[in-house]
Formats: structure tokens, sequence, C-alpha cells
């Protein structure tokens, strides 16, 4: 199982995971040394060089992109191309998946409260969705260790995690504790 956060560029990770004399231009190479995912806001990607940021992650390093409205597809897909094989997928924000061109060039992950809904959905605790390779879990609601090894087992049951599964966890900003713990608990679930 994939862990990563949504966004990387936190200044509220300054002094608790970013050293506080690390150039901002390095917080993505920092960061994709810790973890292999990231959901990438559409404020964030707007004007990115996809090249640049493949030459500052491993290969193994995947990038989701956000899709917030129909209008932003064609540089979203473009991004994509030039992200290649880092490019992990498409996060869809409410019905903006219907505007892709098809065949589409990457996995679409919708999120939206779709109960049952299986292929191309996005998982979040509690909404009823089954089959989700891609969740996402606020921070906001999970206080503890056990509250969030709880929330990974129940991302991981609804799933085949073999399949590439990735849970992506948010916040403003989200707490690297959690994403640390996130490794930690995913690793000695053997997931």
């Amino acid at each position: 199982m994939r862990i990563g956060a949504v966004d990387w560029n936190h200044r509220g990770w300054v002094g608790g995971f970013y050293p506080e004399t690390m150039p901002q231009e390095w917080w993505l190479t920092y960061y994709s040394n810790e973890f292999d995912s990231v959901l990438v806001p559409a404020a964030r990607w707007r004007g990115a060089d996809g090249r640049q940021w493949c030459a500052d992650t491993p290969a193994e390093f995947r990038f989701y992109l956000e899709l917030p409205s129909p209008a932003a597809v064609e540089p979203l897909l473009e991004l994509g191309d030039h992200l290649g094989a880092r490019f992990g997928g498409i996060v869809a924000r409410h019905g903006a998946e219907a505007a892709l061109p098809a065949p589409r060039r990457a996995t679409v992950y919708r999120d939206a409260p779709q109960p049952g809904a299986g292929d191309g959905c996005c998982w979040r605790p509690g909404d009823g969705t089954r089959n989700c390779l891609l969740g996402i879990l606020d921070c906001a609601v999970v206080p503890d260790r056990r509250t969030l090894s709880t929330q990974i087992q129940a991302f991981a049951a609804q799933t085949d995690v073999s399949q590439g599964a990735v849970l992506l966890l948010d916040g403003a900003p989200p707490a690297i504790g959690l994403l640390q713990d996130a490794l930690l608990i995913a690793g000695l679930l053997g997931l």
C-alpha cells in the first residue's frame, strides 16, 4: 500500500519534518525520500514542470493530480504526459471526470460519495464505498494511532491492496506524525 499526503508544500512541516534551514525547492525531494505518493492540488500543479518533479523524485514515486473542474483537463493531461510512469492518476472532484476525453490516458478516481461504487471510486471513512484503490483520510478525524490503525484496516478491507492501493492523508496541513505512523502501521500489517 502506498502512503502519502495531500500536497508536500506545507509551511507547518518546517521544523517538525523539513529542517528549518532547508530551501523550499528541496522539499519535494525530501518528502519523496520518506513517502512514495502525493495528491497534488490543482493550485500546485497548474504551470508546474513535470520533468523537474521527475528529476526530484525516485522512479517509484507517484503523483496523483486533482481535477477540480472540466476546464482543467487539458493542462492536467499535458502535465501527466510529462510525468510519464510517475503519473499515478487523476482525482476528479464532483463530476469533473466527465470532461476527460476517451480513451482516458490515466486512472481516474471519482472523489464524491458513491456508496458501493467500485471501479474508479475514492474511499473516505464511513462513506460506504467499496473496491476503491485510492483513499483519502482527513487527519482531523484521526485523533490517535489506534484510530489511524482502524481506518487503515478499514481501507484495506474494502479493496484488494495487491492491486496498488494508495492512502493519502489530508489536513491543514496533514499531521506529519500521523503520516509517519501510517507508514509504520501499514508495514506492520503487511500492507
